[in-house]
Parts: structure tokens; sequence; C-alpha cells
């Protein structure tokens, strides 16, 4: 028999007993909803039996029966917290979650140890992509579970799949060890991260009437490791002016992230290239219930042909829930290579985002100072002699499945007049 039909075979095979087996476990969900509910018509007052006939119901997929007899129990004695928590497992599995956030609200006033609760209240902030709070309860959910080793597992996880959304792989990879501890299965969560993961960017931006450029990038994250290259090509009335080629390394710890940044310029403008910039950066972050505050701080020191630059930037910013917000300071210093005609200047940064359906985020921003010759948030060299000195602009980040992300960014700035810039990137993550 050829090999090709054997695996074929093969296939089918497995096939074939993976529905069997499927079956089999609706049968026997089901054969135990006949037996207890012939039992309840003699003993409706049995809440164990009818929390047990709850449980067979979303085990075999019914979830509104099962919030049903979860409810009768609860109407019985509310004291019964297994009950009480039924009731959100079955809110969950039919995707009320507006509705499950609600309760739990409420149970949680009365029962803030049942570590059940926690769990199921994290689940529905997470769908509801409130990432913080899900994260918050999660931890409680870890604490208040004692012998519990479902309870602790399910935490764990979610500890560890909460930090890895808020890109704290450090801390993330430490709950998912310790999840795996418990039962000794392999963890989707801990095989992605201990998986090298690539994006490859692809941006194009018009910062003003004459100008474009271009930008290509390649990451590789591994664990709590990244790095960055990317080359970034400017025209002018459609003519090469200027490229810069980029380099940085992040690293991360369960409480600090830190980074080293290079880039080299070179262009057509003997006053100022060939350039280069070497940056150092620390960022300190700190949960707080379930808000996420950051510390970032970082140094520039820039070199081009006629001056140095030397800067100091730091952003605390804070995040809960959907809402994130920042501010940036940056005291920037230039030595020029006349005598006494080195200059200094301040430039502050402001921003709001917020997340929107299925993780789209919008963004606003606004700024003033002088940014000529300064590095901003995300490590862009502005060298150019006339920047703009104010600005204001928006931004809208769409996820498009797993693989592929759009950002685009609009801003009006000021420098002689107003001007508008368009930015378009384009990520493909692998």
């Amino acid at each position: 028999m050829p090999r090709s039909l054997n695996k074929s075979l093969f296939v089918i095979i497995l096939l074939v007993l993976a529905v069997v087996g499927l079956y089999s476990q609706e049968q026997t969900w089901q054969a135990k909803i006949i037996d207890i509910n012939a039992y309840l018509e003699t003993n409706p007052s049995d809440t164990a039996a009818r929390t047990a006939l709850a449980y067979y119901y979303m085990m075999n997929n019914q979830p509104l029966l099962g919030l049903r007899e979860y409810r009768v129990v609860v109407e019985a004695d509310s004291s019964k917290t297994d009950a009480q928590a039924g009731i959100l497992w079955a809110l969950n599995s039919m995707e009320q979650y507006k509705t499950t956030i609600k309760l739990a609200h409420d149970l949680l006033q009365t029962y803030p140890e049942i570590a059940a609760i926690h769990n199921l209240v994290a689940f529905a902030y997470l769908k509801k992509q409130d990432t913080t709070i899900a994260r918050y309860h999660y931890k409680m959910a870890s604490d208040e579970a004692g012998h519990d080793l479902l309870a602790r597992q399910t935490a764990l996880e979610g500890l560890g799949w909460t930090n890895m959304l808020l890109d704290n792989t450090a801390r993330a990879l430490q709950y998912y060890s310790k999840a795996q501890s418990l039962n000794r299965v392999d963890i989707y969560g801990l095989t992605r991260l201990n998986t090298p993961r690539f994006t490859t960017a692809f941006s194009y931006s018009v910062p003003d009437s004459t100008g474009k450029a271009y930008r290509v990038s390649q990451s590789i994250r591994y664990r709590t490791w990244k790095a960055d290259l990317a080359v970034d090509e400017f025209q002018l009335n459609n003519k090469h002016f200027r490229t810069i080629y980029m380099a940085n390394l992040t690293k991360q710890f369960s409480t600090l992230q830190t980074g080293l940044h290079y880039a080299y310029a070179d262009g057509n403008d003997a006053r100022v290239y060939p350039a280069s910039n070497i940056g150092l950066s620390v960022a300190p972050m700190l949960y707080y219930r379930s808000t996420l505050m950051k510390l970032d701080q970082s140094v520039n020191m820039a070199h081009y042909e006629r001056f140095n630059g030397y800067q100091y930037s730091i952003t605390p910013s804070l995040r809960r829930g959907k809402w994130q917000t920042a501010y940036t300071y940056s005291y920037h210093y230039q030595d020029n290579e006349a005598v006494g005609a080195d200059t200094s200047k301040a430039i502050h940064r402001v921003q709001l985002s917020r997340t929107m359906y299925k993780g789209s985020e919008l963004g606003l921003y606004g700024g003033y100072g002088d940014t000529a010759w300064t590095v901003d948030n995300y490590l862009n060299l502005t060298d150019a002699f006339d920047a703009k000195s104010k600005y204001f602009g928006c931004s809208l980040f769409v996820p498009l499945g797993d693989m592929i992300e759009l950002t685009q960014y609009n801003e009006w700035g000021y420098s002689a007049d107003w001007q508008y810039l368009f930015y378009l990137k384009l990520a493909i993550r692998y």
C-alpha cells in the first residue's frame, strides 16, 4: 500500500475516533442530566443535586439551562458561593460580559475572598479589553486560591496572558512557569513566549508638501529580549536627501525595561551629516490595583557636523482599563561650534488613547516647544532646522486578524506656518 494512502487512512481514523469520543462524552453528560432530573422530581429542595445538574448542563454546552438551575439554587440559599460563581460562568459562556461584571461587583462586596468569582470577572474584563482590571482580579484570585489548584491554575494563566498583553513579558513568563509547574502540561502562552516572534513593517509619511519618507523595519522578540533594525529614506522634491539607519535593543525585567538605541544618518547637507545618536533608556513599572504606572526615562547624545545635542526625557504614564495617558518633558542642550552660541530648550508632549473595538486604538496627541534636533518618544530623530514648535495629532491603530496591523497618524504642526503630516504603517507579525 502506498505511504501516502497509509497517511490518509491514519488521518481519517483519528477524525473518526475524535467524533466518536465527542459523541460519547455528550451522551455521558446527557445521561447524567436525565438521571439527576429524575431524582429532583422527588427531591426538588436538594441544592447539592441541583448544583450538580447545573454543572452537567454547562459541560453539555447548555449554558442557558445551567444558568436557570444555578439561579434556583441561589434563590433557595444565597450563601451558596459555588452556585453564585456558576451564574457568572454561565453568563460568560453566553458572552454576557457586562452582566457578569455588574453581578460580580455586587458579589465581591460580600465575598471578596472567593477566588472563582475573581477569575470569572477577570475573564469578562479581558473580553471587554479592560486588560489592567482583568490582571488585578486574576491577581486577587491567585492570592485567595489557597489549596484550590484549579482556581490557582486559572489565575496564574490569566496573569500570564494579561501581562503579555500589557507588554510585560518577564512577568508573564514567571506566571506561566508557575502555572505549568502545577499540572506539568504545555501552556500555549509559555510556548508562544519561548518561540522567536518576528515583525516586518513598512511605513510611508509625508511631512510637508515637498518631502516624503519611506521606512522598512525588522524586529525579533524572544522571551525578555527585543531587537529592532530599521532604514529610513527621506526624499526632497522626489530626490534622495537623507538616510537613517537605526538599531535598538531592549531587555525586560519583571519591574523594569532597559534599552540601548543607536542611529546613524547620512545626507546631502554638509552642515549636518554625517550624524549619529546614541541613547539609553530605563522604564520602571508598577501595578497599583487595576492601574499600571510607568516612568520612562531616557538620555540621548547626538553628534552632528557643527554641533552636538544632549537630551534628557521623562515620561510618566498611567493605564487603566481601556484608557492610557502620558506626559513627556524633554530638556535639550545644543553645544554649537561657535563660542558662546550654545542653546537649551524644553519640549512638552501629552498623549491620551483608548482601546476600541476588537483591539483597535484611537490616540490624541499634542505638544509644544522647538523640536529641532530632538528625539521623540518613538526614537525618531528630528533632523531639521525649521522643525515644528507646536502640534496636535490623532492616530488610529487597527489589527487585521492575528498577523497584520495598520497604523494611521495625522498631525498638524506649526513652524513658520501650519503644515500637515500624513503617516501610514503596515506591520506583519509572524
